[in-house]
């Protein structure tokens, strides 16, 4: 959103820095009329992982998990609240909701529940938040799509006035 590309995701035995990260979410999330979810299971991953830390910004603790208490947990209403909200400040672009959301990082393992469905805790992507730079987990996905917004809007601005 800087007038260069954002940086493409990395192989998979490379660990995806915050500079691709943050390049990712603020593309993925910002591109309109996209239909659902990226096709990239990359790009999932990036998608899913942004909201662990939505959700441990949301007061969750280190992504959905309180030092000493373990794994925060929330009820199916709790974890529906968070993701609109998600879906609002940072997924602004994708044309999905939050029940298909919900679904998408249970089947993929970022979100584990109970049987009942009742009870939901952050998971690791089974795998994949090994996927990640430990400074990823410093990301605040909001910010980095506001951040991204604005660029974009100055960018429109500059072109139409100039």
């Amino acid at each position: 959103m800087n007038g260069k590309p954002p940086p493409s995701p990395p192989s998979p035995s490379t660990p995806i820095t915050r500079a691709v990260f943050e390049g990712r979410v603020a593309e993925i999330c910002l591109r309109r009329g996209a239909p659902g979810l990226p096709q990239s299971t990359k790009d999932c991953d990036v998608l899913f992982k942004s909201v662990l830390l939505f959700m441990k910004g949301e007061g969750g603790g280190e992504a959905g998990r309180a030092a000493d208490r373990g794994p925060v947990v929330r009820s199916e209403p709790g974890i529906n609240d968070v993701l609109k909200r998600w879906l609002a400040e940072v997924g602004r672009g994708l044309e999905t909701d939050h029940v298909s959301l919900r679904r998408a990082l249970v089947d993929a393992g970022w979100l584990t529940r109970t049987g009942d469905g009742r009870e939901y805790r952050a998971g690791d992507g089974r795998g994949g938040e090994a996927r990640f730079a430990p400074e990823v987990d410093d990301v605040d996905p909001v910010e980095v799509v506001r951040r991204a917004a604005e660029a974009a809007e100055r960018k429109k601005r500059e072109r139409t006035q100039g």
